[in-house]
């Protein structure tokens, strides 16, 4: 009995202690919106990662009893809900591929018609709960706004290429050339209003749409596609178990 009661009262601390921690990170939360406010006002960047890193010292620092992956891996978490906040994003997320059914092309009509840009993308590992370590769920974060630059990002973009031989041959070309690693690529018909179809293309590759060697193969792209749609440049995946 005596055990029982120790054991309930001992719950009970540690479900005051998070009640305390959720409301510091909302607290959190607060302040760096006013902060993102403020870097807007004047230009800045976001994403600084100089300061993020300074701060994980600081904690590392003052904690004894943490191991230091372990404190680098929650505040990266907290950081990154934070950051989404001074961006003031409206967020949704897709699921645009899994293991067992592959490409999801409601989501490819999704990314075509919607205005908004991929911000970041998740890959779940095992999220059924059975042990596979083939099994996964990726998921695209879409937001009206653009996500800075980071050193790892990603590019998804939709095009359609002129019809001619040969064509998708010279897009590939174009990303071969600049020696830019392509990561994905996949087609898919899709019937337009007139009743006829076209090969819808879906890219992705590493780097970023500002990159001045992406910029170059763009501009180049312009005389073997009819159209094209950058879906959005973005951190690469992060990844997590189910």
């Amino acid at each position: 009995m005596i055990f029982v009661e120790k054991l309930e009262t001992l719950q009970k601390i540690i479900d005051e202690i998070d009640l305390k921690i959720a409301d510091l990170i909302e607290e959190r939360m607060n302040i760096s919106k006013e902060i993102g406010l403020l870097k807007t006002e004047k230009g800045i960047p976001i994403i600084n990662p100089e300061r993020e890193a300074e701060i994980i010292k600081n904690i590392k620092q003052a904690s004894s009893s943490v191991p230091s992956k372990y404190i680098t891996a929650i505040w990266n978490e907290i950081m990154k809900t934070c950051r989404i906040k001074e961006q003031g994003q409206f967020l949704t997320k897709i699921c645009i591929e899994s293991s067992s059914d592959g490409t999801n092309i409601e989501a490819l009509d999704t990314l075509i018609e919607t205005d908004m840009k991929i911000f970041g993308e998740e890959v779940v590992f095992n999220q059924l709960g059975e042990f596979d370590p083939y099994s996964y769920t990726r998921y695209l974060v879409l937001s009206k706004n653009s996500h800075d630059p980071t050193e790892s990002d990603k590019t998804s973009i939709i095009f359609v290429t002129l019809d001619k031989p040969g064509q998708l041959s010279k897009v590939i070309g174009l990303f071969a050339e600049k020696d830019v690693n392509l990561t994905k690529i996949e087609s898919r018909s899709r019937k337009l209003d007139s009743g006829e179809f076209e090969y819808v293309f879906f890219l992705e590759f590493d780097g970023n749409s500002k990159d001045s060697k992406i910029e170059k193969i763009f501009d180049r792209m312009k005389s073997v596609v009819k159209w094209m749609k950058v879906l959005g440049s973005y951190p690469k995946a992060e990844v997590r178990y189910g």
